[in-house]
């Protein structure tokens, strides 16, 4: 009877010890897909951020062009062109300072 017990017990830890080996085995292998999903969304916001950037270079560009291109215009222009982006909605009256002169 006591080697019966002492085999019972060798066997049920043999067991547990096989069961833990497979849990971890399915552990490690979900890491292996999480890492591999958290990569993935990784290097596509790495990519909205680069595509963000360089739009935003872009309009600091084209924002430098119309400043410098609205700088060489008469004064007459200027308003001209003051009273298009204000019919069109993209200033609003109260947005512009009134020149004090």
């Amino acid at each position: 009877m006591e080697d019966y017990l002492k085999a019972t017990d060798l066997l049920t830890i043999s067991g547990d010890k096989v069961a833990l080996r497979k849990q971890v085995a399915e552990l490690k292998e979900k890491t292996k897909d999480n890492e591999y999903i958290i990569k993935g969304k990784l290097q596509e916001k790495e990519d909205e951020i680069k595509t963000i950037k360089e739009q935003f270079n872009s309009m600091q560009s084209q924002i430098r062009s119309l400043i410098s291109a609205v700088g060489c215009i008469n004064e007459i222009d200027k308003k001209e062109v003051a009273k298009q982006l204000i019919e069109n909605g993209v200033y609003k009256q109260e947005d512009i300072e009134p020149v004090q002169g």
